[in-house]
């Protein structure tokens, strides 16, 4: 049996800990700071630094100054803008972000300074709130690139919709659920999205 024509594959794509290493700098910037010996594999929960008996007003000054800084977030990959044009070419990248709304304009220009710009790699721009976990679920996208330890528990409620869990130290939870994947590289992103829209049984639209 023929499949029917499939309508685009809509992916979205969070930034910080799978486009963008913001927390190793981040580790960086409080061991210089108050001499101390953090590592990003220390980060085993999303919010253990804040355990870390650190000023917390120091902790958001470390935030605010690597987030809103196009040198000091590097790349987790420097081939993410190759493939992310090879991505949006074939379907639909959107990049989706609980980043702050307000810091929308300086996202965009920090992505342009890591070659990644609107229309070549990536459809738009959604900045969504930080709570509820699943917010981002809750848009029009089939498969979501995230690091969020949040979404796991969420994913069963959207059978439809699949989850590449990047992996980092902070989202070492079991996976129990079938829509969700772990992934370690940039590279398996390509072939997961590729055999997946190979394989999907289609809705005619």
């Amino acid at each position: 049996m023929n499949k029917k024509k499939c309508r685009i594959l809509k992916l979205a794509i969070d930034v910080d800990g799978v486009i963008l290493d913001i927390m190793s700098p981040f580790c960086h910037y409080l061991n210089e700071k108050f001499n101390t010996n953090y590592a990003i594999q220390d980060i085993v929960e999303w919010d253990s630094f804040l355990q870390w008996n650190l000023p917390e007003k120091e902790i958001d000054t470390a935030f605010n100054l690597i987030l809103n800084n196009k040198i000091l977030a590097p790349l987790i990959d420097e081939d993410i803008p190759r493939i992310l044009e090879l991505l949006n070419q074939t379907w639909s990248v959107d990049i989706v972000t609980a980043r702050e709304k307000e810091n929308r304009e300086n996202l965009v220009e920090i992505l342009k300074y890591h070659g990644i710009v609107k229309t070549i790699h990536y459809r738009e721009l959604i900045m969504v709130e930080k709570t509820p976990p699943d917010s981002k679920l809750k848009h029009e996208h089939d498969i979501f690139i995230d690091d969020n330890p949040y979404l796991i528990d969420a994913m069963p409620d959207y059978p439809e919709k699949y989850l590449l869990l990047f992996n980092q130290p902070w989202n070492q939870t079991d996976i129990h659920a079938k829509n969700i994947i772990r992934i370690f590289s940039w590279k398996e992103v390509i072939e997961i999205i590729f055999r997946y829209s190979q394989e999907r049984e289609c809705d005619s639209n």
